[in-house]
């Protein structure tokens, strides 16, 4: 980016600077000690020269393809926080001046961050157009979390805690059926599809619903998900002849309304007790609204801002009580500044961690709703002590959040760390939050990898470490574990352009970290020239799948932290995208068939026997032509010891169909046995799955051809209606036992 173009940039942002609040005095300190909610600054609209942005956004995110790659040796770690990180346990209520004073000392920590972030002499350590960029469409500050009720509301969202949900545990005699597949055992995650052994629990509209594009008058655009039909159901499998029982609607706009001032898209939920714990995202107009308008004729509609936008985006946590299916009713709403991130079920607490952006552009030292994250029931301002400064580089909060599910109250207790994060990883006791940043100095761009370090074990969290890295990054959080207080990382360094403009790729390790995140062990490279597919950690043993052309995997020997080594290799055609160990002495391997030359079109399981370190070996494979496996690993089913269900998509070539199923695989002395494949009625994909016993629930989305699908001349026009059913199958013959209609369609 040229220094005309950063400083016109920077020149725009300040001239848009709102006139801010007076400080507070002691009495609003004080009342917001007490956690009250607090009315806030306003903040400002979006300009109207921002349509410019996302071209040279584009432009400037392309020069990350030249950035060099440095090797895991060169590490930058450990960057001293601004402040000690807070205690356990939350101190007493502390004078209000003290509160203020302690404000104002992270506020001179912020200055210097956001003088360094605004520098016009070109060294500026963040680039100010990716910071504008993202900061966009951020917080108002208008208002507290409290909600309103909603004349269009199906259900009241003000609803009194009712009493503490029964930690009645599983709720059938009977334990043949489906556990939600988790990264970490004891960790429970989110889905959209579960089973408690008695009931079906489903979130439709999560999948999909209706997206529609909009524009304002700078031509500016987004997306934005009329999931108007989104409800949580509870369904009476009862062997396949299913019957919903009760549901909870959870969007707060009607389908078809005219305006959308408020909307509502939850991600996935958690089963634990007799409470279902729904998490996802609220976006707010604040000023301004969608507004629904025609075309004419019939020939549609689009949605339009009404008025410059002011938009505010929340990580909303919703606990139902689902004791009684026919009576779902509201406990507990809480909110969390920014986008929901990720979650986790720990030790009977909630984890939610979300990101969050302040608009830099209007930061004032004497005015902390500018720059301090608020969350919980009323959105109080997070106090000093619970705001960690890890990366001087980022513009971000992590803002993570600790709800008790047991007691009935639903307490949250917040953190919020300066730095990025893309997804987490937890190990129970700690969750460590990851992700890329990007700096800009002296007219070129560096790349690190991130970690943060955060307690969770307690009813407060606590940051524990930091880490930042040049040039490398993990796969996903499969490639990241915790093990006798140390964290394995299998890593790739960044490739690299040569001043020739030669490609150099970049190489792979395994990385171990202590617990202040320094590195004490690293493996030699392997896989040259390929990337990582796959990972899979298991105790003091590693196991890497790599692919350029074929799949190598390769086996490692962690027992010495400081020196990972490699005890063995095999190579393959095609690759495995998900690792799952499936009996003793053995791992299944989920992936893609191929040749010397690349993968096929086929898909591939692949059983491994890791019994010897220094010799694994695929003993057995099974092939799904012209398919694809589900390699996400919520969607891998475990069936007794040793057996599994793998969703499966395949191509039909003679009817020109894609066709949803899943193939039920045993493993046994070295053999894989299929005991079924099936599908499902050809116009059903397959989302989610579950299994109770003998019977396969299918949570799927159906399609069906319009009336004016097809034009005079018998030429198909793409037209289709879309639903969502459940669909049961036996799980031996794969014959159809019923279908359930969710949602609109069930009305």
């Amino acid at each position: 980016m040229k220094s005309t173009d950063r400083k016109f940039l920077k020149s725009r942002i300040r001239a848009q600077k709102t006139r801010l609040p007076e400080s507070l005095g002691e009495a609003q300190i004080a009342s917001l000690v007490s956690e009250q909610p607090q009315r806030a600054a306003r903040r400002k609209r979006v300009p109207a020269w921002v349509p410019s942005l996302a071209a040279m956004l584009a432009l400037s995110l392309a020069l990350t393809a030249v950035i060099g790659a440095v090797g895991p040796s060169r590490v930058i770690h450990n960057l001293a926080p601004s402040q000690p990180a807070q205690q356990e346990t939350p101190a007493a209520e502390p004078d209000p001046a003290e509160v203020q004073a302690s404000y104002k000392t992270l506020a001179g920590t912020l200055s210097a961050h956001y003088e360094a972030m605004n520098a016009d002499d070109g060294s500026a350590v963040w680039n100010p157009l990716v910071r504008f960029y993202s900061n966009s469409f951020r917080k108002s500050y208008g208002g507290d979390f409290a909600v309103q009720a909603e004349e269009d509301s199906a259900q009241s969202y003000n609803t009194a805690p009712a009493a503490a949900p029964s930690m009645s545990g599983v709720k059938s005699s009977d334990d043949d059926y489906s556990r939600l597949n988790t990264r970490t055992e004891g960790v429970d995650e989110t889905d959209i599809f579960r089973t408690d052994g008695k009931y079906l629990y489903v979130l439709n509209g999560a999948t999909g619903g209706y997206y529609m594009w909009y524009g304002n008058r700078w031509g500016w655009g987004g997306m934005i998900n009329d999931a108007s039909a989104q409800r949580f159901t509870v369904v009476d499998p009862n062997g396949g002849d299913m019957k919903a029982l009760g549901e909870y609607r959870i969007t707060l706009n009607e389908n078809g309304a005219e305006e959308i001032n408020r909307e509502r898209s939850m991600n996935g939920f958690y089963l634990y007790g007799d409470t279902a714990v729904l998490i996802g995202s609220e976006t707010r107009f604040t000023e301004g609204s969608l507004k629904r308008v025609d075309e004419g004729n019939g020939e549609g509609y689009y949605w339009d801002l009404t008025a410059d936008a002011r938009v505010d985006y929340y990580t909303v946590v919703l606990v139902l009580n689902v004791s009684d299916p026919a009576d779902i009713t509201l406990e507990k709403e809480l909110y969390f500044d920014g986008d929901l991130i990720s979650s986790r079920i720990s030790g009977g607490r909630l984890i939610t961690v979300s990101r969050y952006s302040p608009d830099w552009s209007g930061f004032n030292a004497d005015d902390y709703t500018t720059f301090v994250p608020r969350a919980g029931e009323y959105g109080c301002y997070l106090p000093a002590g619970r705001i960690y400064i890890a990366d001087e580089n980022s513009e971000q909060y992590i803002v993570t959040g600790i709800v008790p599910l047991e007691g009935g109250d639903y307490a949250a207790e917040s953190l919020a760390v300066l730095g990025a994060a893309d997804d987490i990883y937890c190990s129970g006791d700690n969750i460590y939050c990851y992700g890329r940043t990007y700096t800009y100095a002296n007219e070129e761009y560096e790349t690190f990898f991130t970690l943060q370090k955060i307690d969770v074990s307690g009813s407060v969290p606590v940051q524990k470490a930091s880490g930042k890295y040049k040039g490398m990054s993990i796969l996903e959080q499969f490639s990241i574990d915790e093990y006798n207080g140390l964290l394995r990382l299998a890593v790739q360094t960044d490739g690299r352009s040569t001043a020739l403009g030669q490609w150099i790729p970049g190489e792979n390790y395994i990385l171990i970290l202590d617990e202040n995140l320094d590195v004490i062990g690293q493996s030699e490279s392997f896989g040259k020239n390929e990337n990582i597919r796959s990972v899979r950690f298991m105790g003091e043993k590693a196991y890497v799948v790599t692919f350029l052309n074929t799949d190598p995997l390769f086996a490692f020997d962690l027992s010495d932290p400081a020196k990972p080594v490699i005890t063995g290799e095999t190579k393959l055609p095609g690759y495995s995208a998900y690792m799952h160990p499936i009996a003793e002495g053995y791992m299944l391997g989920v992936g893609y068939d191929g040749t010397e030359t690349g993968t096929n079109g086929d898909a591939k399981l692949s059983l491994f026997d890791i019994s010897d370190p220094a010799d694994p070996k695929e003993t057995d494979r099974f092939i799904l032509e012209n398919g694809w496996f589900n390699t996400d690993y919520k969607s891998f089913m475990v069936k007794g010891e040793n057996g599994c269900i793998v969703i499966t998509s395949r191509w039909d070539e003679k009817n020109s169909l894609n066709l949803s199923g899943a193939v039920y695989v045993t493993a046994e002395n070295g053999d894989l046995n299929v005991v079924s494949q099936f599908e499902l009625p050809e116009n059903a994909y397959l989302n989610k799955a579950l299994f109770i016993g003998n019977v396969f629930y299918a949570f799927a989305q159906k399609s069906e051809p319009t009336e004016d699908a097809y034009n005079d001349d018998g030429y198909y026009l793409g037209s289709y209606t879309y639903s969502e059913v459940i669909c049961a199958l036996d799980l031996t013959s794969g014959a159809l036992l019923g279908e359930l209609p969710l949602g609109e369609a069930a009305e």
